[in-house]
């Protein structure tokens, strides 16, 4: 696959990907009025599509390992844009709660939410790429749950921060 196959490829899941998580956030959207819970909600949704994103992306660095590199800066930066208020990364989170004490509760839901964004993204990811039949193809994210293949790539992105 070249470059711009790669490009393709990425951005295609990620807007396949889009359109199943646009329908909830505008659920919640409409249906919650608390703020708090509207945020922890998002951010379980938030979770969940960026927990997807990268099980698709590391079983597709079985193939090629240049597309792991391509996807996540191409779908990261997208996610990124879209969604602005959202911490990606719970490090971060559990800093701001060491740093602000008034932030310690919600610190502890925020994170809470993205540990059940990221179970709920690993039971239905299977259902999600059969629904989009991109499961079973060679660069499919079903390949993931296998040991063999998250062995090997997780190997070959070692290989990559080594070099």
């Amino acid at each position: 696959m070249d470059a711009i196959g790669m490009v393709a490829y990425s951005l295609k899941i990620y807007f396949s990907l889009e359109l199943l998580i646009t329908p909830l956030e505008v659920i919640v959207s409409y249906t919650c009025s608390n703020k708090i819970v509207k945020f922890m909600l998002y951010e379980v949704i938030t979770t969940m599509q960026q927990c997807i994103l990268n099980y698709q992306i590391t079983a597709a660095t079985m193939n090629e390992p240049i597309m792991f590199a391509t996807s996540t800066f191409i779908v990261m930066l997208i996610w990124l844009t879209r969604w602005r208020t959202i911490e990606g990364s719970p490090n971060v989170i559990f800093e701001y709660m060491l740093i602000y004490t008034r932030m310690r509760k919600y610190g502890i839901f925020i994170i809470l939410a993205k540990m059940l964004g990221g179970y709920i993204a690993f039971k239905v990811t299977r259902v999600i790429w059969d629904y989009l039949e991109t499961g079973y193809t060679s660069v499919g994210c079903s390949a993931i749950f296998d040991e063999d293949s998250t062995l090997s790539a997780v190997s070959i992105i070692q290989y990559w921060d080594i070099v």
